[in-house]
């Protein structure tokens, strides 16, 4: 069996990157406490895993924003004559260097403005969260894992501020932190690891499910559909 040398012990991925994100006190002492239990420094990547890479993390480039497939049946009438609008996707490159992985989870947590109607110091934040387990993994490189936020999400509130992914297969994790230059985020926050760990302790941030969707769930399910292994 071939072994890749990379990063970690069940694999989580931090890339996060935030634009004026400004959260209230009780974040930055979460963030403190986190730092003095032992959190890892500012832009360190851990490499204790074997069998697991993490590429990238696709989510501001242009292919950020696609339009869902067009697709042609018969038997029924088109609903409506709209555009197709722009659905938001986040994608994670990975590779993998054992033979077969029977199921590698990936947990996304995505932030996005919760009100961007109200002035700066009032504006709120929802953390969008999703987990995809994915099945039968063969080993080999480019893998993919995608997650949608619908167009109405991107229109009514905005396009994501930060992004976090964690991969987990038998225990391994790597880490790794990265934040864009306008980030607002306190060091301590950054430095906790999981910086979604820390702003759910502030009051400003709301935790929802159902907005971010598996690809089963959306428009894009037979688009590409080798793309990605199998979805539980």
């Amino acid at each position: 069996m071939r072994s890749l040398k990379l990063c970690g012990a069940s694999l989580v991925i931090i890339l996060a990157a935030a634009q004026c994100l400004t959260l209230d006190a009780a974040v930055a002492q979460a963030g403190r406490l986190a730092a003095k239990a032992g959190g890892p420094a500012e832009d360190v990547v851990r490499d204790t895993s074997k069998h697991l890479r993490i590429k990238r993390i696709d989510w501001r480039s242009n292919a950020s924003k696609v339009k869902a497939p067009d697709y042609v049946y018969n038997n029924s009438t088109r609903s409506s004559t709209k555009a197709s609008p722009e659905w938001y996707v986040i994608t994670t490159s990975y590779d993998t260097g054992t033979n077969w992985i029977d199921s590698l989870v990936v947990t996304y947590h995505v932030l996005v403005p919760g009100d961007p109607g109200v002035s700066k110091k009032d504006l709120t934040y929802m953390l969008c969260e999703s987990t995809v387990t994915y099945l039968d993994v063969k080993q080999g490189m480019g893998h993919i894992s995608t997650v949608y936020l619908r167009p109405t999400t991107i229109e009514r509130y905005g396009e994501p501020v930060a992004v976090g992914v964690e991969i987990s297969f038998n225990g391994e994790n790597v880490a790794m932190s990265d934040f864009s230059p306008s980030c607002n985020l306190t060091k301590d926050a950054r430095q906790s690891g999981k910086w979604w760990d820390i702003v759910k302790a502030s009051r400003r941030v709301t935790v929802r499910d159902g907005y971010l969707l598996n690809r089963n769930l959306t428009p894009f399910i037979f688009a590409n559909y080798n793309d990605e292994e199998s979805i539980r």
